[in-house]
């Protein structure tokens, strides 16, 4: 059984996801004082629950009561809501990613903002995502660090990261492209795969990151494998050496 746990939820918010879901069978809501339980009975245990029908005012309010929560992180396309809580292994991968992009960006003295994992919606657009990781790079200037980023004037991150460690995970590209986010790094299966987004709006496996010219798909896989494998510290004084070479 897959369960969420979401606080500080209002019961307008939980009233409408109870209408959304009224045909949904399986999907069990629990409301207590502002906790919201959400389970999937089946679904094996920790693996991200999937909404359908889900208006995107109903989005909205989730996002808006969710503020300043690191967890379940959240992704809507088209009235599907995805909610995955991370797991210990997840978020490791995900700190080697941010790691690798840190240390990169260091040895070129190129500035680069780390937007984490902000949530990315535009006015307009039945969209939204939370991703794993995300850098402002060649747009770092554009962003200010003394409000929150907001895609009506603010441009898409240059860079996101998504750890996907579940075979049941929505596709979360629809959304990347319709936000325009232009290159993608995703980990699946112990491999990293680089995408980059096309003037058609769509994605394409590129042999070479546009972020950072000097790393492959093979570079980033045997990073992460490599930072797996080795303690925190021996891991960045490693990683920097490996930085410094490129």
């Amino acid at each position: 059984m897959s369960c969420v746990r979401l606080h500080n939820i209002g019961w307008k918010t939980y009233d409408a996801l109870v209408t959304d879901l009224a045909d949904s069978a399986g999907i069990r809501l629990t409301y207590d004082r502002g906790t919201l339980e959400i389970l999937d009975p089946g679904m094996p245990h920790s693996e991200p629950i999937l909404l359908y029908k889900i208006r995107y005012d109903t989005y909205e309010q989730l996002t808006q009561d969710m503020l300043n929560q690191a967890a379940p992180r959240m992704a809507y396309h088209k009235g599907m809501l995805e909610l995955m809580s991370p797991s210990s292994s997840h978020e490791d991968i995900k700190q080697l990613f941010v790691d690798i992009a840190d240390a990169m960006a260091e040895v070129r003295d190129a500035d680069i903002f780390p937007a984490g994992s902000t949530t990315f919606r535009k006015r307009g657009l039945p969209e939204g995502f939370e991703a794993d990781a995300s850098f402002y790079i060649t747009s770092a200037d554009a962003i200010s660090r003394q409000r929150a980023i907001d895609l009506d004037v603010d441009p898409p991150p240059d860079l996101i990261v998504e750890v996907n460690l579940s075979s049941s995970s929505m596709s979360k590209f629809p959304t990347y492209a319709a936000l325009g986010v232009p290159e993608v790094w995703r980990y699946r299966g112990g491999q990293v795969r680089i995408h980059l987004l096309a003037e058609g709006g769509a994605y394409s496996v590129s042999n070479r990151s546009a972020a950072f010219t000097d790393l492959t798909p093979d570079d980033l896989t045997q990073l992460i494998a490599t930072g797996l494998g080795m303690r925190r510290r021996q891991w960045l004084r490693w990683l920097r050496a490996f930085a410094a070479s490129r």
